[in-house]
């Protein structure tokens, strides 16, 4: 077929392709004919301690379910998921039989009455599995096994969030990429994180769906600024972008978020990949496409600045929803500066009253220590190094007269007494020989 030429070659590749479908559909037939999943889910329970009966049974299992929903319901009928959560747990530390179990959990989820799955504790087992391999295989399908769980309700948001497996598998996830950067193994680990990532965010989009303490617990473990650098890792894809912005929209629910989506470059990316979909034809206004889940996203940010710069929720929104991802960004990036100048605006306001308080304490403070030292002694003074608050005041000053050491304070105490200086005897002035002074003289009208 090969040599036959090119149009001539494809239609041989296409009867091939054609002939071997049809032969693995004859071969399905017959083994159902056959009664093969019966006997393999047999075999299961009978020999499920044998690591290799269990990898082998459950492998051709798989292979007989894949695309053909009537044989998930045949093995779902004959207690297929009551068989296979025990083995999961009894092997699990064996990577490639965990990987095979994890996957047939996967395949058969959709036939299964998800109630009696939650409370066999199918998440919590899947959950450990995935911490038990929080890389390759494993990884990848189980969190999308629980990503189609956590859609159901908040029972089971709580039960994946108190398994805390995200914070496992966003360390891995940074593990594998700093390999990827290093291009250590040829693009290996390129591949290896992309299958990781896809499924993360998705799990946590679906996890956003919960309610308040539920959103809390979420933002602990997958901070948005770490969900936006995983839809900028992976920007290529669709899927990834599309969860990634319905992942951000139950994330952010504050001003202060929705300003860090726009400054960690949110905006940018979020712009170009919505023009490579426009670009790629896609229906822009489909919902749960990456161009409506955008508008949702933005549309949220724009009323949460506008509720914290205290302006009414724009009225043109709508119109702006309607143009387009490119419109609402510039909505948003206008709310973020004018909730960036009046953040400055408050942080000059905020300086100017401190400096305006420091100096006003200081202040008081000089008039407290003014105060203080007035109400101090003399003798506290001269012991403190202050001058006197009088010149004449000094506890040392010497008398005018004599040289004394007397204190000022006893000289001016003398002096406020005001007693007339003693008078000589009159007998004393007799006998020193002096007359009496005559009567009506100068001295008597002195007297």
């Amino acid at each position: 077929a090969g040599g036959g030429g090119g149009d001539g070659g494809a239609d041989a590749g296409s009867a091939v392709a054609v002939s071997a479908k049809e032969a693995a559909d004859g071969a399905v037939v017959a083994a159902l004919n056959a009664r093969a999943v019966p006997l393999l889910l047999r075999a299961v329970r009978m020999h499920g301690q044998l690591r290799e009966v269990t990898a082998d049974a459950w492998r051709l299992l798989c292979s007989l379910m894949r695309g053909r929903g009537f044989v998930k319901k045949i093995a779902a009928d004959g207690g297929a998921m009551g068989l296979l959560l025990p083995a999961l747990r009894s092997h699990m530390r064996d990577a490639p039989t965990a990987a095979q179990l994890v996957l047939a959990v996967r395949m058969l989820l959709p036939a299964v009455p998800p109630k009696p799955f939650v409370l066999d504790g199918g998440v919590e087992t899947l959950c450990d599995a995935v911490r038990a391999h929080p890389t390759g295989a494993v990884a990848g399908v189980g969190v999308r096994a629980l990503q189609m769980l956590a859609s159901l309700n908040d029972v089971v948001r709580a039960s994946v969030l108190e398994a805390e497996v995200l914070r496992k598998l966003l360390v891995a996830i940074e593990t594998v990429g700093a390999r990827a950067d290093a291009d250590a193994d040829g693009g290996a680990s390129a591949a290896e994180e992309a299958a990781l990532v896809g499924p993360t965010v998705g799990l946590v989009a679906q996890l956003a769906r919960g309610d308040a303490p539920l959103l809390a617990r979420l933002r602990l473990q997958a901070p948005a600024a770490e969900v936006l650098r995983l839809c900028v890792r992976q920007a290529g894809s669709e899927e990834v972008q599309a969860d990634g912005a319905r992942a951000l929209a139950g994330l952010i629910v504050d001003a202060a978020s929705a300003a860090e989506l726009v400054d960690g470059g949110g905006l940018p990316h979020f712009e170009a990949a919505a023009a490579r979909e426009a670009d790629a034809g896609a229906a822009a206004e489909e919902e749960g496409g990456l161009s409506h889940s955008l508008v949702t996203l933005l549309e949220g940010c724009a009323l949460l600045l506008s509720r914290e710069l205290g302006l009414p929720p724009p009225d043109d929104v709508e119109a702006y929803s309607d143009e387009g991802v490119g419109s609402m960004a510039s909505l948003v990036r206008g709310l973020v500066k004018q909730r960036a100048e009046r953040e400055a605006a408050e942080e000059a306001r905020e300086a100017a009253e401190a400096e305006e308080a420091a100096a006003a304490a200081a202040a008081a403070a000089e008039a407290a220590a003014k105060l203080a030292e007035a109400r101090l002694t003399e003798e506290e003074r001269c012991e403190r190094g202050l001058p006197p608050a009088k010149p004449d005041a000094s506890p040392y000053a010497t008398a005018a007269f004599g040289g004394s050491e007397a204190p000022a304070a006893d000289a001016l105490a003398d002096g406020a007494k005001g007693a007339p200086a003693p008078v000589e005897d009159q007998d004393e002035r007799n006998g020193a020989g002096e007359e009496p002074a005559a009567a009506g003289s100068g001295m008597e009208q002195l007297d």
